[in-house]
């Protein structure tokens, strides 16, 4: 069975998809959507990117509240570019650059495009599978286990920095600007990094008593997976198609 990991969000076809071939899949498009210069291209694989997360069975408006903090960013890139890049300028109150204009109209267009691609198939991708088919694409073991017990730590920091805060409401603290409640906050930090690196020792004590020897082992075995690595070919050759088309015009 190949190693995959359908999204708790979602239950679409890109979710169930082979992890290493959405891997492989999300590398080559960011490559070639990358490489695109015109607008024209550049349009096409947005369209192409936008039928991603419906393939993955991701709401639109999901979709669209994860979109929003970079068109954001866009927007200002925008008005910058077009107030300082040089060429020829809009007849407006702010002359705008049309090139830079055009330049920020491109990056929008192409980060977009990544966005969207990422959302479709690594987001769809829980951490733990996510490590396993990074492993099995020949990243180094260590990377691969930073990364399944970073995700996991995380959620016990903030567990502990949230009983930690939790305990000080309870004792009358009312945040504010003063230099007691700057301390506090100090030793609330520094307490949750105590706690969470005394944490850390009891599990690797118990992974230890388990029978941890460096080492995930995964049940599922993972043999080629030659559907999804289909599925991956095609996914990677539409964007790229794009990009030839963009550079060599027929």
């Amino acid at each position: 069975m190949p190693i995959t990991e359908p999204s708790g969000e979602d239950s679409g076809l890109l979710s169930r998809m082979d992890v290493r071939a959405k891997l492989l899949a999300t590398g080559v498009c960011m490559m070639a959507v990358s490489a695109i210069q015109g607008i024209g291209p550049a349009v096409a694989a947005l369209g192409f990117a936008l039928a991603l997360p419906l393939a993955a069975g991701i709401r639109l408006k999901s979709v669209m509240l994860r979109l929003m903090p970079a068109n954001f960013f866009f927007l200002f890139l925008g008005l910058v570019l077009g107030l300082t890049y040089p060429g020829e300028r809009v007849a407006n109150v702010l002359r705008l650059s049309l090139d830079g204009l055009e330049m920020a109209l491109r990056i929008a267009l192409k980060g977009n495009t990544m966005l969207l691609i990422f959302i479709a198939l690594v987001c769809t991708t829980s951490v733990p599978a996510l490590s396993q088919g990074l492993r099995a694409l020949g990243v180094p073991r260590k990377l691969t286990m930073l990364l399944a017990l970073t995700h996991r730590q995380i959620f016990l920091v903030t567990g502990e920095f949230q009983k930690l805060h939790r305990a000080a409401l309870a004792r009358c603290f009312s945040p504010r600007c003063s230099l007691h409640v700057y301390k506090t906050f100090a030793l609330l930090f520094g307490q949750t990094l105590l706690r969470s690196l005394a944490r850390a020792e009891r599990i690797h004590g118990a992974m230890l008593l388990r029978g941890f020897t460096g080492r995930f082992h995964i049940l599922v075995p993972s043999v080629p997976a030659w559907r999804g690595a289909a599925f991956a070919a095609l996914l990677g050759a539409l964007p790229l198609l794009i990009c030839l088309y963009d550079r060599w015009p027929p």
